[in-house]
């Protein structure tokens, strides 16, 4: 029986070797992999078919940890992470890098005619406004600044990054982007900027702030091109990123009003804001608190009508409006935290509140999982001399959680409650099997490098709206007593195409917390104390009680 399973295990990987042996070494090409920053990278780098092969140790040298291990290597990219099959070429293990690629949500393009594998860091978003500017990519990217005369303006070149159709853009003061070379995207600040400098700590992030002053031109709205405007026709409008207040639009101010109630039963509400014609540019919302909406229509007048105030009680409180320069902003309070889709219907916004199963409205007699990230031999995110584990972390907030949700009448199940390993899916299927109500799961960030990027993010999955719900009212609670910056609420689609398995495969409500960084010194100081660890635990038992609309 030993023998046979050694023997599968061989076949395991002798089999894909064999087969790029049969394809014959013509096939296998040297190839030139292009990597963000780093420029090309070449020799030991080999094209077979569609894939490209590269070294363990290339992947170290741009920052990703590689772990081998009996034929396999896992890679960590940030706090994503993946089990790949290594093959053998040119008597070396080597990585199928686009299948690697593929498995941390990330992309890379074959350059037409040629063996070049291009590798850049999806831009995620790019804010500039007032003076301050926002970078988020999915790869660290280096940037960097020069003013340029005859006309005066101040360029960022941020290397290593790909403007993507989802890129969220808010730009103003005369900025502008482009995709100025495959591998490199400009921002162009028009006019005189009075402090153009980058921060230290911008020159190879993944993400950064800069002040760089205010400008000296006037406003402008700048899209990517006409194929960005938003869709109509009834489907979701995505964006959530507030609009500047100056921003200037060409023609007459739109007319919205009345607000009507249509549907309205256990599980939906449906309100209508009549537009006079299209809206400009897309609308957008934000929650300032969970049962707080605030929907910004650009360059609008608005008039509720009579009825506002009483539109939907079952669902609303009261709505109210006011102006932010030219836009208007119609804000509802909820009789709970809903969830949220703002889409089209002709040129009526149509907003859809969808009202989370809550039984009783009270955490009590409710039956909650709480999953501590890692455990066993996986030790999860740690520092350089693993003085600190984020296992060990993780499972001390999960106890302190548990402990306190009992003592509020709930049934609390721990996925594990010692240093042991459990398989992601197994985590999410422990709450499936005993139909919970809630799946919470706790983690430490990294990014794998000595970092400034610090705070604490609460994922859910994908566009779920109800799991949203979850995350933001966890999460508001959380800022205001982790001590650490509040880096907001996520969808796990930014990190992986397919999300996070401990998400993807509940079947309840399910968030998963990022406390913090522990490659960050402050970070790491700031979770090391048992304050920050109760106060994590008393976070998730208040926002649970946020979302049921629990008094």
């Amino acid at each position: 029986m030993l023998a046979t399973v050694r023997m599968k295990r061989l076949l395991q990987f002798l089999i894909p070797w064999m087969a790029i042996t049969s394809a014959g070494w013509a096939q296998t090409r040297s190839a030139e992999l292009v990597f963000t920053y780093f420029g090309s990278i070449r020799g030991r780098v080999f094209r077979v078919g569609n894939e490209c092969y590269v070294p363990l140790d290339v992947l170290r040298n741009v920052g990703w940890q590689c772990e081998e291990r009996e034929g396999t290597a896992t890679v960590r990219v940030d706090e994503r992470r993946a089990r790949i099959a290594l093959r053998r070429i040119a008597d070396q293990p080597m990585v199928p890098m686009t299948e690697l690629l593929d498995a941390v949500g990330l992309q890379g393009d074959w350059e037409p005619g040629t063996n070049r594998l291009d590798v850049f860091a999806p831009l995620n978003s790019v804010k500039y406004e007032r003076g301050h500017l926002t970078v988020d990519a999915g790869l660290p990217v280096k940037s960097a600044l020069t003013v340029l005369k005859n006309p005066t303006r101040t360029v960022i070149d941020v290397t290593g990054a790909k403007m993507l159709p989802i890129t969220g853009l808010i730009l103003q003061d005369g900025a502008k982007i482009t995709q100025f070379k495959p591998n490199v995207v400009r921002i162009t600040i028009n006019g005189t900027v009075p402090n153009p400098v980058l921060p230290a700590d911008a020159a190879v992030a993944k993400s950064f702030n800069a002040t760089l002053g205010v400008t000296s031109d006037p406003a402008t709205i700048v899209t990517k091109g006409e194929d960005e405007d938003p869709p109509q026709g009834g489907v979701p409008v995505t964006t959530q990123l507030d609009p500047p207040n100056n921003q200037t639009f060409i023609g007459p101010q739109v007319q919205a009003g009345p607000l009507t109630a249509g549907e309205d039963g256990p599980t939906i509400a449906v309100l209508t804001l009549r537009l006079s014609r299209a809206l400009p540019a897309a609308p957008t919302f934000r929650h300032p608190e969970p049962s707080l909406l605030e929907i910004v229509l650009p360059n609008t007048t608005i008039d509720l009508g009579e009825g506002a105030p009483s539109i939907d009680p079952l669902a609303v409180e009261s709505a109210t409006t006011r102006m932010e320069g030219s836009n208007a902003v119609l804000s509802l309070k909820l009789v709970r935290p809903m969830g949220t889709e703002i889409s089209f219907a002709g040129n009526d916004l149509q907003i859809k509140l969808l009202k989370p199963s809550i039984g009783d409205g009270r955490l009590a007699g409710k039956t909650v999982v709480i999953d501590a990230g890692h455990g066993g031999h996986d030790s999860g995110a740690t520092t350089s001399g693993k003085e600190l584990m984020e296992k060990n972390m993780t499972l001390a907030i999960a106890k302190l959680a548990s402990s306190q949700l009992i003592q509020e009448g709930v049934t609390v199940i721990m996925t594990r409650n010692t240093d042991e390993f459990i398989a992601l899916q197994e985590r999410s299927e422990i709450a499936n099997r005993n139909h919970a109500d809630f799946f919470i799961s706790v983690h430490i960030n990294s990014n794998g490098l000595d970092s400034t990027t610090r705070g604490g993010i609460t994922f859910f999955h994908l566009k779920d709206p109800i799991s949203y719900v979850l995350a933001d009212c966890i999460q508001s609670q959380i800022k205001q007593v982790s001590g650490l910056p509040n880096l907001g609420v996520w969808s796990d689609g930014k990190i992986y195409k397919s999300g996070f398995a401990v998400l993807r495969y509940a079947k309840m409500p399910a968030v998963l917390i990022e406390c913090g960084f522990i490659n960050n010194a402050t970070d790491r100081k700031r979770m090391m104390t048992d304050d920050f660890k109760q106060n994590i635990a008393g976070a998730i038992v208040k926002g649970l009680k946020v979302y049921l609309g629990q008094k």
